[in-house]
Order: C-alpha cells, then sequence, then structure tokens
C-alpha cells in the first residue's frame, strides 16, 4: 500500500438534524477546504450517504457522492 498524497488533520465537526442525522467533517488545507458529509435518512437508518466537496481558493465548488466499497478479506479481522 502507498503512502496518501493529502492527510487532512484536525478538522472540526458539526452535527445538525433532531437526531444527528447529518454530520459533517471540515478541514483546511492552504486555500483549499474540504468537507465530508454524511446524511443518514430518518426513515431508513440503515443506509447513509456520503458526500466530499472540495472548494478552492477561487471558491469554487466540486461535489462527489461516494460510493460504499467492500473491505478485502484481509481486514475481516478489523470486523
Amino acid at each position: 500500500m502507498s503512502a496518501p498524497c493529502l492527510v487532512l488533520d484536525n478538522g472540526r465537526m458539526i452535527r445538525s438534524g433532531t437526531n444527528d442525522e447529518k454530520t459533517e467533517f471540515f478541514f483546511e488545507h492552504e486555500d483549499w477546504t474540504f468537507s465530508v458529509e454524511r446524511i443518514v435518512p430518518k426513515d431508513h437508518p440503515v443506509v447513509s450517504h456520503i458526500f466530499l466537496e472540495v472548494c478552492d481558493q477561487d471558491h469554487k465548488k466540486s461535489t462527489w457522492k461516494m460510493e460504499p466499497l467492500s473491505l478485502p478479506k484481509y481486514f475481516d479481522t478489523f470486523n
């Protein structure tokens, strides 16, 4: 496994909604802002939606919806 090219530390967390169904993590790196948002629908708490938003120095935003991946078998010991 190779080393990551960017590590984001010292983020801040914000929870919102009546049952904390939305959680956001904000990180800053130089002139860039990174936001990871996790939404758990009230009517279907088993499902969660995760979005990554990147905002550059010109305040241009790009957003991606993350897809779930299954863990490789060698990570079974962590479950």
